[in-house]
């Protein structure tokens, strides 16, 4: 799928009859409007679930703190946001991604940008990167994307409120459709048995 195909996707569901050429310098309303949100919609879509093919782990890039010296009252260590980081999802120990602990962590800034801040010495994070290439996008993502762009569109135009409101509950149905499928993609490691149960084997 195209950035284009997913627009003409969108007028499609809106019930539009144009096919636009290129979305990024067809004049017509339909592809400015579509080009206007489009980027925003990807960006919120993709932030709206855990997309396995959208995930990334990154070791981050300590700014400030040190063992005896936090970088601020609350927090030890301070870290740079990574510049393709649509969503944090959670903090790993760099080498050690199978610890079921969950690291405490906290997203703020200083004046050069975005900051990620833990007390954990070396960490990696999961994230959610930003994908700005249509090709690359899952099938479901692309089909989300275009009943969202549609939504948005078409309650801007006056003449489809009723298309509009119905491809905002397609775009709920599906994330609920994607959301399923996403956990389809994962699996975690086995649980270890607690050591008085491995004691009786």
């Amino acid at each position: 799928m195209t950035k284009t195909g997913i627009a003409n996707l969108a007028c499609q569901r809106l019930g539009i009859e144009l096919v636009i050429t290129n979305v990024d310098t067809d004049t017509s309303q339909e592809a400015i409007s579509i080009k206007t949100v489009f980027d925003q919609e990807r960006d919120a879509v993709m932030r709206s679930l855990d997309w396995p093919w959208a995930t990334k782990y990154v070791a981050l890039g300590l700014v400030a703190g040190t063992s005896t010296t936090p970088a601020n009252n609350d927090w030890q260590y301070s870290y740079r946001y990574p510049p393709d980081c649509l969503r944090a999802r959670r903090l790993t120990i760099q080498g050690d991604r199978t610890s079921a602990e969950r690291l405490p962590f906290a997203v703020g800034r200083d004046d050069t940008g975005r900051l990620i801040f833990t007390d954990q010495v070396e960490a990696e994070l999961e994230y959610t990167m930003q994908i700005t290439v249509a090709s690359e996008f899952d099938a479901l993502f692309a089909s989300m994307l275009a009943w969202r762009i549609a939504a948005t569109v078409g309650f801007a135009r006056q003449r489809v409120p009723q298309s509009a409101e119905r491809a905002a509950q397609m775009f709920r149905y599906e994330w609920q459709v994607a959301g399923g499928s996403a956990l389809n993609e994962r699996q975690g490691d086995p649980a270890l048995d607690a050591e008085w149960i491995r004691a009786r084997a």
